[in-house]
């Protein structure tokens, strides 16, 4: 397992211990808004559980680039 440490601003400080993370904790992982989280993340990155019950492993959230776009004729690579 694996800890991780957000800091959302000064005085604001998330430790993560488990290293599957429900949506808040996941769009907060990787520094984005929830609702951007839901529009570019949640569908593309593997998941466990459903509606708002979804895990995200750490793993797969820091293989995912949204700004990595796939070559022509390529899929996006499964994570």
């Amino acid at each position: 397992m694996r800890e991780v440490i957000i800091h959302k601003d000064e005085k604001t400080t998330v430790t993560i211990k488990s290293p599957w993370l429900d949506i808040a904790l996941a769009s907060s992982y990787l520094g984005i808004s929830r609702s951007e989280f839901l529009k570019v993340v949640s569908d593309n990155v593997p998941f466990k559980g459903f509606g708002n019950r979804r895990r995200y492993h750490v793993d797969n959230l820091d293989k995912f680039n949204p700004q990595q776009e796939p070559a022509k004729g390529e899929e996006r690579p499964s994570v």
